[in-house]
């Protein structure tokens, strides 16, 4: 696996194919072309996202690769139906350029396969991502009251994330802040250890992921393994979780939307709500790693019988 800055989730996908990892080349185009110029591997290089795109289209033009498949896992596909503002032009277009030599997509939804074959003409599946183990094996116990206002988000303060706006929204709410980046927001936390982030996940009342875009964002996920409820943006691939359980925890990425979704949950009382959070853990029992990984080694062989 080519890789930038591997998720945990996305390495376990790959040890469950015996993949070796390779860190990407994070210069620019010239540096990853010619970091793949001095390369060659046999056999199929699977790229970690968009970021090490460049470089293994490099690598397949170059035949210094059998055969380069993208594990799209990011907002790289997304961009290229509806551009992004967060992605320049330049950026854009060598991605775009780069699909040329992209010999086949797992994408970790629906929608992201389907962009891979109707704009590039590119072989995919889909294989979603999973809750960890090491994760889930703390949240699946969890029975929160749910009868406080207590919001958590947990994502990277980053453009893909409106953090701003959720804040808006929560009002007066006691809305907290985890990732990178969210330090200087109110209430925000910054990058937590993952024992205070069970901790944090544990003791919410409702999560809320405000995605303008994303590919499969797994923190909701998580929160709803432990059994909170959570309201996911449309824009985020893992809002199919969410709509599977309520339409209503489902909104668009913008302030009377999102104002609408979270005043509406607030208004049941503790006991609908815990109904609501039990049918979240349940939804999202079949997202564990065991068949998580094994979903994707089953999408990986699929995938080489169609490249």
């Amino acid at each position: 696996m080519l890789y930038n800055d591997p998720h945990p989730i996305h390495r376990r996908m790959g040890d469950e194919i015996g993949c070796s990892y390779i860190e990407a080349e994070k210069g620019g185009v010239l540096d990853r072309i010619k970091r793949a110029a001095f390369s060659s591997y046999s056999g199929t290089v699977l790229l970690e996202g968009g970021a090490p795109l460049v470089q293994g289209a490099a690598l397949r033009a170059m035949g210094h690769a059998d055969r380069v498949v993208m594990l799209a896992a990011d907002e790289t596909l997304l961009n290229q139906e509806e551009r992004l503002p967060y992605y320049t032009a330049a950026e854009t277009y060598a991605h775009a350029a780069s699909m040329r030599f992209v010999d086949g997509v797992i994408g970790v939804s629906p929608r992201i396969s389907q962009i891979a074959r109707d704009r590039f003409d590119v072989p995919a599946v889909t294989s979603r991502p999973f809750v960890l183990d090491e994760m889930a094996d703390r949240l699946v116990s969890n029975e929160p009251d749910l009868d406080g206002e207590r919001i958590l988000c947990v994502a990277e303060n980053r453009p893909a994330f409106d953090q701003e706006t959720l804040a808006a929204a929560a009002g007066d709410r006691e809305t907290l802040f985890v990732g990178r980046g969210t330090e200087d927001l109110p209430g925000g936390r910054g990058y937590v250890p993952l024992e205070e982030l069970i901790g944090l996940y544990r003791s919410a009342d409702l999560f809320v992921m405000p995605a303008r875009a994303g590919a499969y964002p797994m923190a909701p996920v998580e929160a709803m393994t432990a059994s909170v409820p959570a309201i996911i943006t449309e824009g985020a691939g893992s809002s199919e979780v969410a709509r599977q359980v309520d339409d209503r925890l489902v909104c668009e990425c913008a302030y009377e939307s999102m104002r609408a979704a979270i005043d509406d949950y607030f208004d049941k009382d503790p006991e609908e709500r815990r109904l609501i959070g039990r049918a979240c853990a349940e939804e999202t029992s079949h997202l564990n790693e065991h068949d998580g990984a094994m979903n994707f080694a089953e999408s990986y062989d699929r995938l080489m019988e169609m490249v």
